[in-house]
């Protein structure tokens, strides 16, 4: 696990990344075993330069995941058409656009999306099949600019 993540840092370290996420499979459920792997892991891996994201995927409670961000520095990454961050900033959003990810915004869930980073330092990420033409629809909203593609 220690050689799988040094190859994560040097991978993001070369790309000049901000933040690396942590995304685990709804398999990975609450319970002490977990919760006691993530503390061991995070604890060890400390100290590091980048902003750390986790995206829980498998029932965890809003309460454990605040506490797990608190105590280990992580940033709570969510889809915020589905839910708001418990914890942490910047803020890291990832969109999935819905079942099989094919879901396309439209310009009024962008603006809602808008509302919710204003004035934020947030990462966006769109997981989705449209993603390219959804941040630049984004882009434009955020920019003020009014019929560009």
């Amino acid at each position: 696990m220690h050689r799988a993540w040094e190859e994560t840092r040097r991978f993001a370290q070369a790309l000049e990344a901000k933040v690396i996420v942590f995304q685990c499979p709804p398999s990975f459920s609450e319970n002490s075993e977990n919760v006691g792997n993530m503390i061991r892991f995070f604890k060890y891996e400390g100290g590091t330069e980048f902003h750390l994201a986790w995206e829980p995927r498998g029932g965890w409670s809003d309460q454990t995941i605040k506490a797990l961000c608190c105590e280990l520095g992580l940033i709570h990454c969510v889809d915020p058409m589905e839910k708001m961050p418990l914890y942490g900033e910047p803020q890291y959003f990832r969109l999935h656009g819905g079942l099989r990810y094919q879901h396309h915004y439209s310009e009024e869930e962008l603006e809602r999306l808008q509302d919710k980073v204003k004035g934020k330092d947030t990462y966006i990420l769109f997981n989705n099949v449209n993603m390219y033409h959804d941040a630049l629809t984004f882009d434009r909203l955020i920019k003020g600019r009014a019929n560009d593609p």
